[in-house]
């Protein structure tokens, strides 16, 4: 049977596939010669049909394939897999939507990776179950993969800040340095270890041998003053 798919770019050897759907053109009873005799007449090999018969035609379909981009090959190779590839996803509990969606990706990616196709490392047939189960897997992934709400505040960015939030910044940032430079030194070195070197207040105690409660004075008091030097009184 001549399995047709409607809107295939037609393509020259050397170039891609352009889209994901595929027709094969008319039924005009074509052959092609792909090696040792090998024949493929009106779509059928002309030798044999046993299970090696079959592996060796597949195989020698991808190489035609991924040499010369032969269309009728490939149409052979959809014709021989696109049941069996209907069949392994579904069992699967694939949707029938998703079924033909991905036997559609993994015969796009087969016309354009069949170059790449090495016999000596695997059959026809693993290669090619391969791609599908694999584009199975991506499929699945996007599904499952949230959409993210473009109404959600922590996705919208922050405007700008204008040049008077800026200057403001700057001299706030100014007045905060300033008025931690006039704290007892004890108290400036636990809020540099605090703040900039990120430790804890049990680290600190350790590091300073100085109890924890000490601790939490010096950084209490160091707050109280620079909120007294900043006119914060809350």
């Amino acid at each position: 049977m001549n399995l047709a798919y409607q809107q295939f770019h037609k393509t020259s050897p050397g170039r891609a596939i352009d889209g994901r759907c595929f027709s094969f053109g008319s039924s005009r009873r074509q052959s092609v010669t792909l090696g040792r005799g090998m024949e493929i007449f009106g779509g059928r090999m002309t030798q044999g049909g046993s299970a090696e018969d079959e592996a060796l035609r597949a195989r020698r379909l991808l190489i035609a394939i991924g040499e010369s981009q032969d269309r009728l090959a490939f149409r052979d190779l959809f014709d021989a897999f696109a049941p069996r590839l209907r069949s392994f996803i579904g069992s699967r509990g694939t949707s029938p939507d998703m079924v033909e969606e991905v036997v559609q990706e993994t015969f796009v990616n087969i016309w354009r990776k069949a170059r790449l196709y090495d016999p000596s490392k695997a059959s026809a047939s693993t290669w090619v179950f391969t791609i599908a189960r694999n584009v199975r897997i991506d499929l699945l992934r996007k599904i499952n993969r949230p959409v993210p709400d473009m109404h959600d505040p922590a996705l919208v960015a922050e405007p700008e800040p204008g040049a008077d939030q800026v200057i403001e910044r700057s001299q706030e940032a100014a007045r905060l340095k300033q008025a931690i430079a006039t704290l007892p030194g004890e108290q400036q070195e636990v809020l540099r270890m605090a703040f900039i070197e990120e430790k804890t207040h049990a680290e600190i105690s350790a590091q300073l041998d100085i109890p924890l409660g000490t601790i939490k004075s010096r950084i209490r008091l160091a707050f109280g003053r620079i909120r007294s030097e900043l006119g914060d009184n809350r």
